[in-house]
């Protein structure tokens, strides 16, 4: 069963990665909105 766990621990690495670009990405736009408001 040792297999399984390494494989749910790769996915879970992968997730987390791909959603902290994510939320990376969400603040830049966020970021950009907030300047343009501004002007």
């Amino acid at each position: 069963m040792m297999g399984m766990e390494k494989i749910s621990d790769a996915i879970l690495d992968k997730v987390r990665v791909e959603a902290q670009d994510i939320i990376k990405e969400a603040e830049e736009k966020a970021s950009e909105e907030i300047r343009y408001i501004k002007t």
